[in-house]
């Protein structure tokens, strides 16, 4: 469940429109073959410049009468990033990027009726150009690097985990997921903070202890960044908004329309977070222990179905799609505390190295998280349960050779595992997890043909809990050093068909399967 906070935007698009323009001219005059930019400023290295410009097209091409979807064309993403980094001293170096996203759907979609209807288009204040200063200014931060020191201030990312798919211990930086499952570079998903981090590297080593590190990351809480998920809600969510039907019995249904929140956000102090990570390699092992103390991305907040049915019986607003009335649900809540110790595991199997397989040892992932206290909604929404949980999951990464498939490249096999424990888990049930235990696995397969240029994948998750299935496959292929294609499929399948469901799992994605074409110039 996302929920919308209050952001900075910039007063006007002008600023925006230059740095778009100074980016797109930068790629025009870097040429084809150019892979970065060089600027002399007279430091220890130049100013280095480099990017990507992406265009992502996403289409539908049947069930045209659901709600919560579009045929034909669904989003037409365009993405343009650039990065500077500049060493003006040995130990010293600056970096920041700025991210432009801009979903074309909107301007070729405003003469369709079904967008229209659908309502589609009331979200375009919110998804059309994400023209908000964090959403621009992404990284920003300096680092120096004195001795065995490693400290950075500023807007960055700080990964504690190793797992993919599911985060555990890496809990740190927020998600943007506002784009759906499909965005165009996933490393622009994940949104940069305002913090400090201190790492040390311990100059000991032993025959069975070596690379010691200790890690320190304080967020002062300069601004409170939270989780940017998908909205409730044609009218905010767009494309991506969770298609789901109220049942109010008798025949009566009710689509369910963005919600109204009041969410209390944490100033000061209050929203502070620190954590400390040991990292070392243990005989062979990679090894890290985890201590974090923050605030949790996203909130956990309760309905007030009173102001809901009131605002819903004063103001009755019929889809002009299917007639249908849409419900918004009114929220309360607050960000809350969020505490847990974690370790995390990675080793080389030496002991599965078999050379008629390719002569390539499996990388063995492990990552446990236990959580104290943490807050969920029962399953109505109208009362907080506390509870103690556990995360973990096991990984592996093998690359094995298969001649009959693949004659001149390995394929990459990773399959996963994942369990979640929620300890005194209520008779009602929760909001967010249908049982006590909760199961899910998942696998991504690739290989490389044509001297790498050609990269098909598969990648399939399944939640055992819920016996719902996610999947994307397609293929890759880089042309040269600049220009990549992309294109691939995206399905859903769940086990509930009803129109009014319970909401866990993918059952309010069941929709959203489509195609997608991608191309992208990096610079």
């Amino acid at each position: 469940m996302k929920i919308s906070t209050c952001r900075r935007k910039f007063g006007n698009r002008t600023f925006c429109s230059a740095l778009l323009a100074i980016t797109l001219s930068l790629v025009f005059f870097a040429g084809p073959s150019m892979a970065v930019i060089n600027i002399d400023l007279g430091g220890e290295k130049p100013l280095v410049l480099s990017g990507f410009i992406s265009q992502q097209v996403a289409y539908r091409f049947d069930n045209k009468d659901a709600y919560d979807t579009k045929s034909d064309l669904q989003q037409a993403i365009f993405q343009a990033l650039i990065e500077a980094d500049y060493c003006p001293s040995y130990n010293v170096r600056i970096f920041g990027s700025a991210l432009f996203n801009v979903d074309w759907a909107y301007d070729l979609n405003s003469d369709s009726g079904e967008w229209n209807q659908k309502g589609f288009s009331e979200s375009r204040d919110d998804l059309y150009f994400l023209d908000e200063a964090e959403d621009i200014i992404k990284e920003l931060h300096i680092t120096w690097t004195p001795g065995n020191w490693n400290i950075r201030l500023g807007k960055q990312i700080l990964s504690w985990g190793e797992m993919d798919g599911m985060r555990i211990t890496d809990q740190i930086n927020p998600l943007d997921s506002r784009r759906g499952f499909t965005d165009v570079k996933f490393e622009t998903t994940i949104l940069p903070i305002w913090m400090a981090k201190a790492e040390y590297y311990v100059p000991m080593e032993t025959s069975w202890l070596w690379d010691l590190g200790l890690e320190f990351f304080f967020n002062p809480n300069l601004y409170f960044q939270t989780d940017l998920g998908l909205d409730y809600g044609n009218d905010k969510g767009g494309i991506w908004a969770p298609g789901h039907l109220l049942d109010f019995g008798d025949g009566f249904y009710a689509h369910l329309g963005s919600s109204v929140e009041n969410i209390e956000k944490r100033s000061g102090w209050d929203g502070t977070e620190w954590g400390i990570r040991l990292k070392g390699n243990f005989s062979n092992s990679l090894i890290t222990l985890i201590y974090f103390n923050g605030i949790s991305n996203s909130p956990m907040p309760l309905a007030d179905y009173a102001a809901s049915d009131a605002a819903f019986l004063a103001d009755m607003d019929f889809s002009a799609w299917d007639g249908l009335p849409t419900y918004h649900i009114y929220y309360n809540g607050e960000y809350h505390r969020q505490k847990y110790v974690g370790a995390t595991l990675t080793r080389d199997l030496d002991q599965l190295y078999l050379s008629s397989l390719g002569g390539y040892s499996p990388v063995l992932r492990v990552e446990v998280a236990y959580f104290f206290d943490n807050v969920y909604s029962d399953f109505d929404e109208l009362t907080l349960v506390e509870t103690d949980e556990l995360l973990w999951g096991i990984g592996c990464d093998w690359k094995v050779d298969i001649p009959f498939l693949n004659p001149m490249s390995g394929i990459n096999i990773s399959p996963q595992f994942f369990h979640r424990k929620i300890f005194d888990y209520p008779e009602r049930g929760l909001s967010w997890y249908s049982k006590e235990d909760n199961y899910k696995v998942d696998v991504y397969i690739e290989t490389q043909y044509l001297r790498s240029k050609l990269a098909p994948f598969i990648y399939w998750t399944r939640d055992l809990t819920t016996e719902d299935d996610f999947y994307m496959l397609g293929f890759n292929y880089t042309y040269d050093d600049s220009w990549s294609f992309g294109i691939g499929y995206v399905g859903v399948e769940t086990v509930k068909d009803s129109l009014a469901g319970t909401g866990y799992g993918m059952e309010t994605f069941k929709n959203k399967d489509h195609a997608y074409f991608t191309v992208t110039y990096q610079f």
